[in-house]
C-alpha cells in the first residue's frame, strides 16, 4: 500500500511540473522583412487545468544567419531601435470552450557583436510550476476577510 501511495505521489508531481520542448526551423519567408517586421508566433495548448500552474517560456539553442544589407535597410525604415542580443519573447494565456492556450510571441531578429542577424532554428522550453495550494488558500482567506469588513447595510 505504501509503495503505491509513493507512485502514486511521484505520478502527480511529474504531471505538475512538464516540461514540454519543441524545435522550430523558420523559412526564409517566416523571417522575411518586408513593411513589417517578421513575427514568430505559437499556441501551446494547456487544456482545462491551465490555471494552476504559472508558465515561463525561453528561446534555446537559437540558430542565426548575418541579415543582407537590403534587410538592415528595411528594418532601420521600419524602426530606429537596435534589435535586443536574445530575443524579447512575449507570453500570455487566451481560452476557448475552457481550454487554456499559451501565446507565445517574438521578433527574429537580434544584434548581436553589432552584426545584425535573423533566428532561423530554435528550441522553445516551456516551463511550468504547480502553484502552491498554501498560497492560493492564503488569497482566498485575504479576499474573504477584506469583503467582510464592510457592513452590508449603511444608515
Amino acid at each position: 500500500m505504501r509503495r503505491l501511495l509513493v507512485g502514486v505521489i511521484f505520478l502527480l508531481s511529474c504531471i505538475a511540473n512538464v516540461n514540454a520542448q519543441q524545435f522550430f526551423n523558420l523559412t526564409s519567408d517566416d523571417v522575411k522583412i518586408d513593411r513589417i517586421l517578421p513575427c514568430f508566433q505559437y499556441s501551446y495548448p494547456l487544456g482545462t487545468n491551465y490555471s494552476d500552474s504559472t508558465y515561463s517560456v525561453s528561446v534555446e539553442y537559437p540558430e542565426y544567419i548575418d541579415m543582407s544589407a537590403q534587410d538592415i535597410l528595411k528594418y532601420k525604415s521600419i524602426t530606429n531601435d537596435t534589435p535586443p542580443q536574445s530575443p524579447n519573447v512575449n507570453q500570455g494565456l487566451s481560452l476557448d470552450r475552457d481550454n487554456g492556450f499559451l501565446e507565445i510571441s517574438f521578433v527574429p531578429i537580434v544584434c548581436r557583436g553589432g552584426k545584425y542577424q535573423k533566428i532561423v532554428s530554435f528550441m522553445l522550453k516551456i516551463k511550468s510550476s504547480a502553484i502552491q495550494k498554501t498560497k492560493v488558500a492564503s488569497f482566498l482567506t485575504r479576499s474573504t476577510a477584506s469583503t467582510s469588513r464592510y457592513t452590508s447595510h449603511s444608515v
